[in-house]
C-alpha cells in the first residue's frame, strides 16, 4: 500500500501554485490511517512518501545526505527534513499514529518479513532504480503538455517494466491520463 501526501502547506494544484488548507493536509493523512484501518492485513507494508523519522533539530537527515550522494546525478535527491521544517509535527505524527494502529517502522525489517509496517519511500529513486533511468521522469511541472508527456513516460515504463521484475509487480490498469486541466488527480 501507498499514496502521496501532501506534507507542505502548498502543493501543486493545475497551472498555479495554491495554499493547501489544514483540512486537505489532514484528509491526505487520514487516508493513509484508513488504509491501514480498512484495507491492511496482518501482513502489510505502508509506503509513505515523506519524513516520518526526523531526529534531528536541524541540517539533514543521514538518509537525505545518502540519498543526494546516490542519487543527486539522477535529480533523485529529497527535499531535506528537520524539526526546523513546519511539516515535522504532521508527518512523525503520521507515523506516530500509524505506530498505535500496530505499523512498525520497518527501516530493519528483513525481506519477506511478515507483520505491519511503515516505511518512508522515495518514489523518484526507487523510479530511477526500477527502470535504470539516467534521470528521473519529470512530471510534475512546466506546461500541461510536457506534464503530460512525463506522466504518459512513466506510465509506459511500469506497464512495460514493473511485470517483468522478479518478482513480478503487475499492473492491472492505470487511470487515463486527463486531457485538459491537471495531469494528477487532485486529492479528495
Amino acid at each position: 500500500m501507498g499514496g502521496q501526501t501532501q506534507w507542505t502547506r502548498r502543493a501543486r494544484l493545475d497551472r498555479h501554485i495554491a495554499a493547501v488548507d489544514r483540512s486537505a493536509i489532514a484528509n491526505s493523512y487520514a487516508r493513509y490511517l484508513e488504509l491501514g484501518r480498512f484495507h491492511g492485513t496482518e501482513d502489510t507494508v505502508i509506503g509513505i512518501d515523506a519524513p516520518i523519522v526526523i531526529p534531528n533539530a536541524s541540517g539533514m537527515r543521514e538518509v537525505d545526505k545518502l540519498a543526494h550522494v546516490k542519487y543527486g546525478r539522477y535529480h533523485a535527491g529529497c527535499y531535506p527534513a528537520s524539526r526546523e521544517r513546519s511539516y515535522w509535527r504532521r508527518t512523525t505524527g503520521l507515523s506516530r499514529e500509524l505506530r498505535n494502529r500496530g505499523f512498525q517502522h520497518g527501516d530493519q525489517m528483513p525481506a519477506r518479513s511478515t507483520g505491519r509496517f511503515q516505511i518512508e519511500v522515495h518514489p523518484h529513486a526507487a523510479s530511477v532504480q526500477l527502470h535504470g533511468l539516467d534521470r528521473i521522469v519529470k512530471y510534475k511541472r512546466g506546461t500541461l503538455a510536457i506534464r503530460r508527456a512525463g506522466l504518459a513516460r512513466l506510465r509506459t515504463l511500469m506497464l512495460e517494466r514493473l511485470p517483468r521484475l522478479i518478482p513480478s509487480l503487475p499492473i492491472p490498469g492505470l487511470p487515463d491520463i486527463p486531457e485538459a486541466g491537471a495531469s494528477k488527480p487532485r486529492p479528495t
